[in-house]
């Protein structure tokens, strides 16, 4: 699987013409198909799935998830902005909170992990998410 983290359009496009281009050259190996997400906005995620055992609920997981929960900066901190409820501060609060959101999130995203919310939520809950995997997990 593949994770190219909130592409911008001109990436995401790139992106786009390539799954394209091996579709229809059939640079696809027999007996699998690329899937991804991620089409207009979002985490872009390309999986080469076999058709021998598909596993459909595992890839909705993924699918559905994408289209909640956003890493890309701008827009966790549009959805934070707009409806900080979720963040279980005071109102007085919200600006600090929100200021020390942004500072973790560029940490994160500079140690390789990256922050987020589910926009699909009546109050977006704030996570943090490890991009890297944990040692001696493997």
């Amino acid at each position: 699987m593949v994770l190219v983290e909130s592409p911008d359009p001109d990436e995401r496009a790139l992106y786009r013409r390539i799954i394209h281009a091996a579709k229809q050259h059939n640079l696809v190996p027999a007996g699998f198909h690329l899937k991804h997400t991620g089409r207009a906005a979002g985490d872009l995620i390309i999986r080469l799935s076999n058709d021998e055992a598909p596993d459909e609920t595992d890839w909705n997981r993924i699918r559905l998830n994408t289209r909640r929960v956003t890493t890309d900066p701008d827009l966790v901190f549009a959805a934070l902005d707009k409806n900080p409820a979720g963040l279980e501060v005071t109102t007085a609060s919200v600006p600090r909170a929100l200021n020390l959101i942004r500072g973790l999130a560029a940490e994160a995203r500079r140690r390789g992990h990256r922050v987020g919310v589910n926009t699909k939520t009546k109050n977006p809950p704030f996570t943090y998410r490890s991009t890297r995997p944990v040692e001696g997990s493997g």
